[in-house]
């Protein structure tokens, strides 16, 4: 299909326009922040140029943050009104996962994985990490947010490891592969270099954002939707709404936001990542897409922004729930995202009439048995040789039951 992107989150306004055999017609701002004169000339130069009359045109991808506030409101209210006009779709790309068309390439392979990083200004960034599949998907490492760099960088390392882990598994009775590359681009590189301390680390900070990224992840991952649900992706409150919030609150604490919901066909991809950083046996993709549409199968998510940052999933079998796999993205842990699904996930099943829930866990994480003992669990026996661990053995599982029926257990499962 025709479809046109455009960029104006970044210093520099472009726009691209790709045509149905292929060719692409191209504009550049030459001037830093002149956005709102640049962008509708340069949509009226890629059409003129192509041939093309805008109301032939088909679909409109559009970078939609973070970045410049100002300019993150110009390229989404400019697509939501050509589309609007035109009666054609809009594709919602978030800028910091379009970053990983603009890696740098060195001898045809790109590093493994990608690290946009932007100057959100008192001392923040948004940032994020991402790794191309061989598949051609992206796994979110770290998802995009408006970080503290010392926040940052232990969520990397701890998704960097992850992800080397799942990288060896997947290689099994292969050569062991390197470890992973990493590369920082961005406008943010200059200010927070210095902490960056990753080994080996390359850095481009002349990476900005541009349209032909966005057109890129546009084609891949793009999903058409009406102009109306078109929303910016701030990641952050402006300052003025930053400063009304703190003065209604009056310094009042507040519990952290954690969007939990029902799963659905939407978030397969998501929970096969978090599987896949999480587990060294993680299910497969179909095998969560088919538990999934199981009548007694229920699954809860905390998504944000289209990255699935826990999950919880549950067998019903008449008064009995089998919890059958929880877990959080490494970049996210102990933030109280395990314990939030649990709760939303057992609220679920009882009010569906659940009255005894059970699940296992290694016998060697003390942190996630701790957990499930604060939610009601108590351990009841064990199970040998469950969970494959890094060396190739096996390590027992601890069955834990929470029993709101109030029956004993009758038997010990060994």
């Amino acid at each position: 299909m025709s479809l046109l992107a455009i960029e104006t989150t970044g210093p520099v306004c472009s726009a691209v326009l790709r045509l149905e055999d292929g060719r692409l017609f191209r504009r550049k701002g030459t001037e830093g922040l002149r956005h709102l004169t640049s962008l509708i000339p340069m949509v009226e130069g890629v059409l003129a140029e192509a041939g093309l009359p805008a109301r032939d045109l088909e679909c409109i991808a559009v970078s939609a943050g973070p970045g410049s506030f100002t300019g993150i409101r110009i390229g989404v209210a400019t697509a939501r009104a050509l589309a609007q006009t035109l009666g054609i779709p809009v594709i919602k790309v978030p800028t910091l996962e379009a970053f990983v068309y603009l890696r740098e390439r060195e001898e045809g392979q790109p590093p493994d994985i990608v690290c946009p990083v932007f100057d959100a200004r008192r001392g923040q960034m948004y940032a994020g990490a991402y790794a191309l599949e061989e598949n051609g998907r992206i796994m979110t490492l770290v998802p995009g947010a408006a970080w503290d760099p010392v926040d940052f960088l232990a969520s990397l390392e701890a998704s960097m490891a992850a992800y080397a882990r799942y990288r060896r598994h997947r290689a099994r009775g292969e050569d062991a592969p390197p470890a992973p590359g990493i590369c920082f681009m961005g406008d943010g590189v200059p200010v927070f270099k210095d902490a960056l301390g990753i080994p080996g680390a390359q850095f481009f900070p002349e990476a900005v954002q541009d349209a032909e990224a966005v057109l890129s992840w546009a084609l891949d991952f793009g999903r058409p939707e009406r102009y109306d649900a078109l929303l910016p992706i701030y990641m952050r409150k402006a300052e003025a709404q930053r400063k009304l919030d703190e003065k209604s609150s009056q310094g009042a604490a507040s519990a952290p936001n954690l969007p939990l919901r029902e799963a659905g066909e939407e978030d397969v991809l998501g929970i096969s990542v978090v599987e896949q950083l999480s587990f060294g046996e993680p299910w497969l993709e179909k095998s969560i897409r088919d538990d999934l549409e199981l009548d007694y199968s229920d699954y809860v998510v905390c998504e944000r922004d289209g990255v699935v940052l826990g999950y919880a999933g549950l067998h019903r079998i008449g008064e009995e729930g089998d919890i059958t796999n929880i877990a959080v993205h490494p970049a996210v842990r102990r933030k109280g995202i395990g314990t939030a699904v649990l709760a939303e996930l057992i609220r679920r099943a009882e009010a569906a009439g659940v009255k005894d829930f059970s699940l296992e866990v290694r016998v060697s994480d003390k942190g996630a048995a701790a957990m499930y003992e604060k939610a009601g669990f108590l351990g009841e026996g064990h199970r040998k040789s469950y969970y494959p661990t890094d060396d190739g053995a096996r390590e027992d599982a601890l069955i834990m039951w929470r029993r709101g029926s109030g029956k004993k257990a009758e038997y010990i499962i060994v």
